[in-house]
């Protein structure tokens, strides 16, 4: 029987499995979906119960299948949020629910098989003719392919100082760990170490909580998140820009043109929401066409505020924050953390202020937000750090992520592609850059579909349907 193993079940390691599971040459395979946690299509993002985290982008952009971009919107309508519209910021948790919902229908239209293992994989070994998964628990598992959906990793620990105090009870290293916010102390301040995307998410599950003291966030720049305008859904914005015009060799010369085209749709009444919009479908050839010094010019000078363009929050979180921080329960810094030290039942926290001078806190817990590690050769995962010891893998570009070819196969550390390993979504961001959202992960798994399939001698014409939506809500 021909069989693909796909390492992770969060949003990538499902949608892939779905599209496997509906091409038209999935006749007699086997799909091993592993996956740690109890639910699929969950994993660190989707997880959430919280009603008030919700989707950083709108139902339209949500489909698991870009040729029904409607599908998400109809899931929803069908049964847990009958007025939803594509505008719709919906929960999270939510999401989840779809993605499992779109796994479990798949299977029952697919000529193939679904077997879902609980585990964790914690080493590959390939031959000519297979891939061999060892599990923590001993078992393992055999397959033609493999494919790394491992999502992102936890981020490292910040420098604050004493390097011992990453081993105090009040220093919570990885905020979306299992139960990481429960001995967060409700009755004192905290301070969040970043001010972006996972920070919002936690000031806003704090509150949810009962948290009834100031929190503290701080980065280098201050910078967090922009919110998408109400009107989201509108006429989308031309594309004003390829990898082939000359203002593309340069982070200097795209960031001007950016720039202009700002100016430009201001001028036409539009704002800089939908000129980011109309970079995305372009970004990826950006990317891989700047050299590698424009690339590390613009980690070092420009991602910052690329992210808080590029990856905004839902309007109602926006005006949340909004008024977290008018109301003073919210405290945004531009600085840096230069010492935490235990002191009595708090931490005395001493911080450098980007605009001269410095501040110290006294906080209840410090709490690390920064962003997920992308550097595979820091990351504490013991199918990573086995690929690179085989030299089976190396680091992609840059350090970030794995290193691949253009369908995602991985690459060992002579550069030779491999005809086993592949990988989808954030560990494809050394060659990719924008790979960690559906939209681009969608894409993906339907290309790799076909790649791992494409042996099959079955015409693309006799594609199988798409599953029929299921009543929403799990």
């Amino acid at each position: 029987m021909r069989s693909v193993v796909v390492i992770g079940a969060g949003a990538s390691g499902t949608l892939l499995a779905a599209r496997l599971l509906l091409h038209p040459a999935s006749d007699g395979l086997l799909v091993h979906l592993i996956e740690r946690r109890p639910k699929v299509g969950r994993g660190v993002a989707y997880s959430t119960g919280s009603e008030g985290h919700l989707l950083n982008v709108p139902a339209l952009n949500m489909s698991a299948f870009p040729e029904d971009l409607d599908h998400f919107s109809g899931w929803l309508r069908s049964g847990p949020m009958p007025g939803a519209r594509p505008e719709t910021f919906a929960p999270r948790r939510l999401y989840g629910d779809y993605l499992e919902g779109v796994l479990e229908d798949a299977a029952l239209a697919s000529g193939g098989t679904l077997k879902r293992v609980r585990g964790e994989a914690v080493r590959l070994e390939v031959s000519e003719e297979r891939v061999r998964v060892t599990l923590a628990d001993g078992r393992r598992l055999h397959a033609a392919r493999a494919v790394l959906a491992l999502g992102n990793f936890p981020p490292r620990n910040p420098p604050l100082g004493d390097p011992f105090f990453h081993r105090s009870p009040r220093y919570v290293a990885d905020a979306w760990a299992p139960g990481a916010l429960e001995a967060v102390p409700s009755g004192a301040p905290v301070l969040l170490i970043g001010t972006s995307l996972t920070a919002i998410d936690v000031a806003i599950g704090l509150e949810e909580r009962g948290h009834a003291d100031r929190i503290y966030a701080v980065s280098r720049r201050g910078l967090v998140p922009n919110p998408y305008r109400p009107d989201v859904i509108s006429p989308p914005y031309p594309r004003f820009i390829s990898p082939r015009d000359p203002e593309a060799a340069s982070i200097l010369g795209l960031f001007r043109r950016v720039r202009e085209e700002s100016e430009c749709a201001a001028r036409r009444g539009r704002d800089w929401h939908g000129v980011v919009e109309a970079l995305r479908p372009v970004v990826q050839g950006l990317w891989s066409s700047l050299p590698e010094n424009e690339r590390r010019r613009f980690l070092r000078h420009v991602q910052p505020y690329w992210e808080v363009h590029r990856h905004r929050i839902a309007p109602e979180v926006g005006e949340r924050v909004r008024a977290m921080r008018e109301e003073g329960r919210l405290v945004v810094m531009a600085g840096r953390v230069r010492a935490c030290r235990e002191a009595g039942d708090g931490v005395e926290v001493g911080l450098s202020l980007r605009r001269g001078g410095a501040r110290t806190l006294r906080v209840g817990c410090v709490i690390n937000c920064t962003a997920p590690e992308t550097d595979p050769r820091r990351v504490r995962h013991p199918l990573v750090t086995g690929l690179l010891a085989g030299g089976l893998a190396r680091p992609g570009p840059l350090a970030l992520g794995l290193d691949c070819g253009e369908e995602g196969e991985l690459l060992d550390a002579r550069g030779r592609p491999s005809r086993r390993l592949y990988t989808i979504g954030p560990l494809r961001k050394g060659r990719l850059w924008e790979t960690i959202a559906v939209p681009e992960i969608r894409e993906q798994a339907a290309r790799l579909a076909d790649v791992l399939l494409r042996e099959d001698p079955v015409q693309r014409s006799a594609a199988r349907l798409l599953p029929g939506l299921r009543k929403g809500g799990g």
